[in-house]
């Protein structure tokens, strides 16, 4: 007590005995020690203070020579028992001093913690210091320390608030909210400062709200179908994203896989210049860009309607890179007026339809596992319905098979010979090659286990199959409704024109192409011809559409 005056008697005692030199004179356990204290902390005498060895133990603690032994051993107990002793302790009799002591004490800890900017602890230390003073003549002390301890904390203030606008200006959102999330800890009540802090602190918060509707657009994102047919609806999703978040958290991500997906893609123009693929707006799909030119079209091998082999020459267009599939011809359907066109059977078979889409209050959409076959059951009639509402046309003959072949001939659109594995035919259900004479050389029960199975695939599937110009399923899975009427003799027929060749003479029939999972590797022959009449609907008859690049 002779050094620090805040100390009690009986925790003096308590000290002093556990310091005896003579361990006989000391505490016999630490048990003993704690049953001590525990009567100190109730209020209720301590052993110690009634030992007769105190008096004799303080004079020697009290020498010069051990004062410094005691301030050490004080040190370390002091810290955790001045609360206790200051809740239980009677008033001493040199109060003021023992006051002003304390509030000094608590001041010069509350500084020492703002130099470790534990701006927490210090608050905690001034409080205590504010209950210490209590109206007594130390208070004058504290309110002049109070108002230097209240100009740190508005340079910290300041600093804080400084470091919240630097971070904004960073794009460090993270270290924005940390700065401002310290200056709220420093309770700062000056009203300039306040009004800074609330302007920033608006900032923050729309920074905020803006960072998580960036992570939400782009979570959002990452659910799209990845299927090839919804690719279209995934860049439109990005684009869409970096329209909205040009210099968002994951806005290089988003244009690097743009850029990966369609290294040639414009956002937000359906058509674009020659050299480049681009989405249809109507429904979405991706379509690719076949240069003008000439290219051999017929075969002189082929059956006697593929003959001559010529060349004719077209104009550039864009065409389809899938097959139009229950996804989006859901959409053309939910555009229709009336029902009953779909009921009427001019556009879809109404029966065969139900496997592929769902109605729930009259609206159509594909059925749950579905979504990237191709559209089937459609006439050709359907398919121009189709068409015309997407902005496009059905493709001409020439443009099918230019799109299929290429310019240089191939006989199916990866090459010139025939692979199984390349396509969606009747071969890859028999998992052997099947010619035209199939029928015939196989028995009746493997014909109707196989024509049973045989089905349509989800289109883009066969990769190795692609065309010269990137197009799938030119060769197999549903044969294609083309704008022409059918003519035997089309080709060689000396009216026909050279330039853009188009069969418009109504002979009641219209052109497809391309074979399907039903036909022989025969009919998957990209200069292969079939006819059908245009109300006509088949499980394996689809289409796909094309664009005038102009």
């Amino acid at each position: 007590s002779d050094i620090n005056p805040v100390v009690p008697a009986p925790l003096e005692s308590v000290v002093l005995k556990a310091m005896r030199r003579d361990p006989e004179e000391r505490y016999a356990s630490a048990s003993d020690m704690r049953r001590d204290l525990e009567k100190y902390l109730k209020g209720e005498n301590v052993s110690a203070s009634n030992s007769a060895l105190f008096g004799p133990l303080a004079s020697k603690i009290a020498s010069p020579r051990n004062l410094a032994a005691a301030a050490f051993a004080m040190a370390a107990f002091v810290p955790f028992l001045v609360p206790f002793a200051l809740r239980n302790a009677g008033a001493p009799s040199r109060e003021s001093v023992r006051t002003e002591r304390m509030v000094r004490h608590r001041i010069d800890a509350a500084r020492e913690y703002l130099k470790k900017d534990l701006r927490t602890a210090a608050e905690a230390q001034f409080a205590a210091a504010e209950d210490a003073a209590n109206g007594t003549l130390a208070q004058t002390l504290l309110d002049i320390e109070k108002h230097d301890l209240m100009d740190n904390r508005r340079i910290i203030a300041e600093q804080l608030l400084s470091k919240v606008a630097a971070s904004l200006k960073s794009n460090d959102l993270a270290g924005a909210e940390e700065a401002m999330s310290g200056f709220k800890a420093l309770r700062i009540e000056e009203g300039g400062i306040l009004e800074r802090a609330a302007t920033l602190g608006g900032k923050v918060a729309s920074a905020r709200r803006n960072a998580d509707e960036d992570r939400a657009a782009y979570a959002a994102i990452k659910k799209a179908s990845a299927a090839p047919a919804d690719r279209a609806a995934r860049a439109a999703a990005l684009q869409k994203y970096l329209d909205k978040f040009p210099s968002g958290s994951r806005a290089r991500e988003a244009k690097a896989e743009l850029e990966k997906m369609f290294p040639l893609y414009l956002p937000g123009i359906s058509l674009g210049p020659t050299g480049r693929n681009f989405f249809n707006a109507a429904d979405r799909a991706e379509l690719v860009f076949v240069p003008a030119g000439g290219f051999i079209m017929g075969s002189d091998m082929g059956y006697s309607d593929e003959k001559p082999e010529h060349r004719p020459v077209l104009d550039s267009f864009y065409i389809y890179k899938y097959e139009v599939t229950n996804r989006t011809f859901a959409l053309f359907l939910n555009s229709l007026k009336s029902a009953e066109e779909v009921k009427s059977g001019r556009i879809v078979d109404p029966e065969a339809m139900k496997a592929d889409f769902t109605s729930v209050d009259g609206k159509w959409a594909a059925a749950p596992g579905r979504e990237d076959h191709p559209a089937v059951n459609v006439t050709w009639f359907g398919a121009e319905a189709y068409s015309r509402w997407a902005g496009a046309q059905l493709p001409t003959e020439a443009q099918w098979e230019k799109a299929a072949r290429g310019e240089g001939g191939n006989v199916y659109p990866w090459g010139l010979t025939w692979e199984r594995k390349n396509l969606n035919s009747l071969s890859l259900w028999a998992d052997r090659d099947l010619d035209a004479r199939w029928f015939d050389t196989i028995g009746v029960a493997e014909r109707i286990e196989l024509l049973g199975k045989a089905a349509t695939t989800p289109t883009g599937r066969f990769v190795a199959g692609m065309s010269a110009f990137g197009c799938y399923d030119m060769s197999g899975n549903v044969w294609e409704w083309c704008r022409d009427s059918y003519d035997r003799g089309y080709y060689s027929s000396k009216s026909r024109s050279q330039l853009n060749p188009l069969n418009n003479f109504d002979s009641g029939q219209r052109v497809l192409r391309g074979g399907s999972f039903m036909s022989a590797k025969e009919d998957c022959r990209s200069s292969q011809r079939k006819k059908k009449e245009p109300g006509s609907w088949y499980r394996d008859i689809g289409f796909r559409c094309v664009r005038d690049s102009s």
